[in-house]
């Protein structure tokens, strides 16, 4: 997990993990392509969606959320993990969870 002494701007790629409510269709999941999603059911009635992976910016990151807010799913958390590497492109690979 990231430190306190990271300094984060609007403007640089970071990595993230966003929790939603709800679980999120194979379909639907072309459109998060950047990130790897795994689901949650740890109780049995109100299953979750983590989507993790590298945005390019904060504005990507927001882009995200209002693309999970149209599929009605409610926003449970977004974490902060880790800065990306200076110069890198790299991806976390679209893995979709077996139903």
């Amino acid at each position: 997990m990231a430190g306190q002494s990271e300094r984060l701007t609007l403007y640089d790629p970071a990595t993230y993990r966003i929790c939603v409510q709800g679980k999120i269709a194979l379909t639907w999941s072309v459109d998060f392509t950047s990130m790897a999603l795994s689901y949650l059911d740890p109780d049995g009635l109100t299953p979750r969606t983590i989507l993790e992976g590298r945005v390019l910016d904060q504005a990507q990151l927001i882009g995200l959320i209002t693309q999970l807010y149209g599929l009605g799913l409610p926003l449970v958390s977004v974490q902060f993990i880790a800065p990306a590497l200076s110069g890198s492109t790299a991806m976390i690979p679209h893995t979709p969870a077996a139903t």
